[in-house]
């Protein structure tokens, strides 16, 4: 069995801590190692505990001061994954899993193909549904029914969560600044994303809460309104990640806690309404920065990872990214740079996880124009960050040159430019930029790749194509798996429940072929009523597409979704995917 670590975040609650413990040795099957994460508590905790300690069947951390949960949890999860523990059972002092809690998890986890994270049912003392407790199956519905043994969710508390270690180094840390309050929400949430995640209804824990009741701040005490401060603030980060529903429910919501303030409140109104709107005020200009556990070791070369476009959510993206990510990286370290702008925080977080970090020099993107405005500071960054090797991708054969100049005047060891995409027709106008480019490219470029010999051929002159090293672009299979869980909730969250879905991914421009796509879909909607047309990405021709959409009156029938990190759960709505592009410009 793989190693899990329970672990337990702790303030001046001695007792609870020790009924915690107990229940957490007395597991069926398995007990976990224990790690107690104590936030400087007052009550002799520590001493407490001295014989577990000293029979090594508990690890026990001092924070040094009193973190909140949020940077207990933070704490706690960064010293398990250090550790190389392979999962984590995360939970509160006042939490006491029934004998076979874990049990029932680990075997959910082991039946599962992939998860993100795993949530135990929590009741409260008296055997009821634990009220602040109830997972989320979406953004504004709680969980209702129980009676499934797996069911999908997307928020949970950290009231026995249990998630791989191999998530957290993907993910990062809970953000340690909330300190109390929507820590667990905003961390789950932050996992769901990416991962299926379910309650394990098999899995039972009893929350020993004072009440059963939620936060509420028309009927708490004046004397703890201040921590009100927290949720409302830290709410605004949660749902301001989930776009315009996200506001709009945060909207809503606020607005209904305002109400209830006045119609429920026997005093203080005035001052739980200002600790509402200066909470969320507060939220408006927090922007906490999510931390990772680093685990990639020292480094000595440095490469940059250098892109002629914003970078966004497409193809060669998805391709450095994922190599990135599967690399062993022990001995170097990967920076990202475009000339443009970075429009994806999710490689964003994905590359300051490996280690590394995305500049955006921010210049204006105009395609089809010149991009001579790219170069000067392009070469005066690398004067100022010198690396080893430049590794550079684009679309544009002028933007491959521009920067492979710029790379070795600059200094750069190795020079690598790197073909993504063959062309749709070898006409003059071509022909004499790929020969203008390799003229120069000649001199300045040490290695030249493609993603095949198609691409090579269109975007360098034949000398240099025929010594090009092809290199395939890999998809990690893994990630999508058929799973009934994912494609249901999909099409009950997009209205597509009972709908003939046809789909398609890719970037909106003429190599995919989009308009092609809604011609025949016109055709395929006027014979088959429950047919809709789901369209994943974004780009140039979007604005075009869209309008070929309203003028044959599709507008009802077709989704435009955007750019998505969690492309697989998109497709697992999908009945067909169609691929139309005008012609294979790459090789798998």
């Amino acid at each position: 069995m793989k190693s899990i670590a329970a672990i337990i975040v702790t303030y001046n609650r001695r007792e609870l801590l020790a009924e915690c413990i107990r229940a957490i040795l007395s597991q069926k099957d398995y007990v976990p190692d224990i790690l107690v994460i104590d936030n400087d508590s007052s009550d002799g905790t520590e001493e407490s505990l001295q014989q577990l300690i000293e029979s090594g069947k508990v690890t026990y951390f001092n924070t040094g001061s009193n973190l909140g949960g949020a940077g207990g949890f933070h704490y706690g999860i960064q010293k398990a994954v250090e550790l190389g523990f392979d999962y984590l059972w995360i939970m509160d002092d006042d939490c006491i899993p029934t004998d076979n809690a874990l049990s029932a998890l680990w075997s959910a986890a082991k039946s599962l193909s992939g998860f993100g994270f795993l949530s135990s049912k929590v009741l409260w003392k008296d055997g009821s549904i634990c009220e602040m407790n109830v997972q989320r199956k979406t953004l504004t519905r709680d969980v209702q029914d129980f009676k499934k043994p797996l069911i999908p969710v997307v928020m949970s508390s950290f009231v026995s969560l249990f998630l791989p270690s191999s998530v957290v180094k993907e993910v990062g840390l809970p953000i340690k600044e909330f300190f109390l309050w929507t820590d667990d929400w905003e961390y789950t949430r932050r996992i769901s994303r990416r991962y299926a995640c379910y309650l394990v209804t098999g899995s039972e824990v009893i929350h020993k809460s004072k009440a059963n009741i939620g936060a509420d701040i028309s009927g708490e005490s004046v004397e703890r309104l201040d921590r009100f401060n927290y949720l409302y603030r830290n709410d605004v980060v949660l749902y301001r990640r989930e776009g315009l529903k996200g506001f709009a429910y945060e909207s809503v919501r606020l607005t209904g806690h305002v109400v209830r303030v006045l119609l429920k409140s026997k005093d203080y109104k005035l001052r739980r309404i200002r600790t509402i709107y200066k909470g969320t005020a507060a939220g408006l200009r927090f922007h906490p920065k999510i931390e990772y556990v680093n685990t990639a070791g020292k480094k000595s070369l440095r490469v940059l990872e250098a892109f002629g476009e914003p970078i966004a959510d497409g193809g060669q993206e998805a391709f450095v990214f994922g190599v990135m990510e599967k690399m062993d990286l022990t001995g170097m370290t990967i920076d990202c740079l475009t000339a443009y702008d970075c429009r994806s925080e999710h490689y964003r977080s994905l590359v300051e996880r490996l280690g590394g970090r995305v500049y955006a020099l921010n210049l204006p993107f105009a395609p089809g124009k010149s991009r001579e405005n790219i170069r000067k500071p392009f070469r005066e960054f690398l004067k100022k960050h010198p690396y080893d090797v430049v590794h550079i991708h684009s679309g544009s054969i002028s933007v491959l040159a521009i920067m492979a100049s710029a790379s070795d005047r600059a200094g750069t060891k190795r020079v690598i430019v790197h073909s993504h995409v063959d062309g749709e027709n070898d006409n003059l106008k071509h022909k004499v930029l790929r020969l203008v480019a390799s003229l120069s490219m000649r001199h300045h470029v040490d290695i030249y790749c493609a993603c095949s010999r198609n691409a090579a051929d269109w975007k360098f002159e034949p000398k240099y194509a025929a010594i090009t090293h092809i290199v395939k672009n890999g998809i990690d299979t893994e990630r999508f798996k058929y799973n009934p869980y994912i494609r249901a909730n999909m099409r009950d969250e997009l209205g597509l429940k009972d709908m003939f879905v046809i789909g398609h991914v890719g970037r909106f421009n003429y190599q995919k072929n989009h308009e092609f796509l809604i011609n025949v879909f016109d055709i395929v909607s006027r014979r088959d009523p429950s047919a809709h047309l789901l369209l994943v990405g974004d780009g140039d021709d979007m604005k075009k597409i869209r309008k070929i959409v309203t003028f044959k009156g599709l507008e009802e029938r077709v989704t435009f979704i955007g750019s998505v990190t969690n492309v697989q759960d998109y497709l697992q709505a999908m009945d067909v995917f169609v691929c139309p592009s005008v012609q294979a410009h790459s090789e798998f």
